[in-house]
């Protein structure tokens, strides 16, 4: 959401869980929807004045995807980067003709594994954390004798932000 600010997007949270709806508020997100209560395409194009979201990341892919990809305008890419639903992942196919939306997945090493794309990302990361664009948001830290207890507190997706292991 940082990221998206800083480059003059306007992001837009979809949460499963009611109970991160006001977490992601308070961490600035302006635009909060949450699947199941909303009417995701609805919202979508309202916030963007019918438009449609330009660029889309999505972790979860299901049912929603398809509510989301109908959200985008013309020219859209929608990243997906992980597959927590374990529901069918619908496509709409003829507005992906229509709209020529790209569906694309994405690895982090995509990134790491390229020195020249590493540098210039961690140069963009390290520059808007000097300016104090971007703040690191901590859910919780471990001991890393306590790696165990970070995995279950992982894994019970509570948290909001990162999982800190610490080495000392």
């Amino acid at each position: 959401m940082q990221i998206a600010k800083h480059v003059g997007a306007t992001p837009i949270a979809i949460t499963r869980k009611g109970g991160k709806v006001d977490e992601l508020k308070g961490a600035g997100f302006m635009h909060v929807l949450q699947a199941g209560e909303d009417d995701i395409e609805r919202e979508i194009l309202r916030i963007t004045d019918g438009q449609g979201a330009r660029v889309v990341f999505d972790p979860v892919t299901g049912p929603d995807l398809e509510r989301i990809i109908k959200a985008t305008c013309k020219d859209a890419i929608v990243f997906i980067y992980g597959a927590l639903s374990h529901e069918a992942t619908p496509i709409p196919v003829m507005h992906v003709l229509g709209k020529h939306t790209t569906i694309r997945g994405y690895e982090f090493i995509e990134v790491t594994s390229d020195d020249a794309k590493l540098e210039r990302a961690k140069a963009f990361i390290n520059e808007g954390l000097s300016a104090g664009h971007f703040q690191p948001q901590v859910a919780r830290t471990f001991a890393f004798e306590d790696v165990v207890n970070a995995y279950r507190y992982l894994e019970s997706n509570s948290q909001f932000g990162k999982i800190v292991l610490t080495l000392d």
